[in-house]
């Protein structure tokens, strides 16, 4: 496991796709301020070296982006100390990662990868997710309220019991793909947009339903103004 304490810092080198299966801790974001730049590693990169664990030190990448010196390979795992919301994981490779209750509250997901990820619970809340790919993603129960999905492609994706209030799907003619997507028990008050379909909403087994039908369910959830492209 490979230790990283992502303090933001400014623009870094170009960011490389990581293995299929992890999340890329990429802290070249947007400048914060207090940050570091990307030759700051290990135990350069604490001013408080007695508090920490020496083996800690010897296996941290400190801050800036971990992969100016190291290479993820399959199986291997980042811990991203310190990073929380708004990560910037724009085209990021995500497929099937295990991001169960993750926080990536307000996180830069543009063009995103995440087909057959693990993300039940995840923190979501504000996340801009156009175009982004998260087809047979597990999303149940994930706090989704405000996110931006313009272009998004869901197809399959089991968001049942996931809370989408406020949320703002794409304009139309980019509207959120959101084929056999299952959404019992979704929260969407508030919700705005266009999506295409058709979706399951069946609770205990599928009930696809499209067109009228799906616009009439929205307005029954609250989202009278979301709307269905055919």
């Amino acid at each position: 496991m490979l230790l990283c304490s992502s303090r933001r810092a400014g623009p870094g080198p170009p960011r490389r796709p990581a293995a299929p299966g992890t999340a890329r801790a990429d802290a070249s974001r947007r400048d914060h301020g207090g940050g570091c730049d990307d030759s700051c590693f290990g135990a350069a990169a604490y001013t408080d070296e007695g508090k920490i664990p020496e083996a800690a030190l010897h296996a941290s990448l400190g801050c800036g982006n971990p992969l100016v010196v190291a290479e993820l390979r399959p199986g291997e795992t980042v811990l991203d100390l310190g990073s929380g919301g708004d990560a910037d994981l724009g085209g990021a490779n995500l497929i099937a990662a295990r991001m169960r209750g993750a926080d990536l509250s307000g996180a830069y997901l543009r063009k995103a990868q995440g087909r057959a990820c693990d993300a039940r619970d995840a923190l979501l809340t504000g996340a801009d997710l156009q175009a982004s790919e998260f087809e047979d993603a597990d999303l149940r129960n994930a706090d989704l309220r405000g996110a931006v999905f313009g272009r998004a492609w869901l197809a399959g994706a089991d968001l049942q019991g996931a809370d989408l209030r406020a949320c703002v799907f794409g304009g139309s003619p980019r509207t959120t793909g959101l084929l056999e997507v299952r959404m019992a028990d979704t929260r969407l008050a508030g919700a705005t947009g266009h999506v295409t379909g058709p979706v399951d909403v069946g609770a205990t087994s599928p009930q696809l339903i499209d067109g009228d039908d799906l616009q009439r369910w929205f307005a029954d959830h609250s989202a009278p103004e979301v709307e269905v492209s055919t």
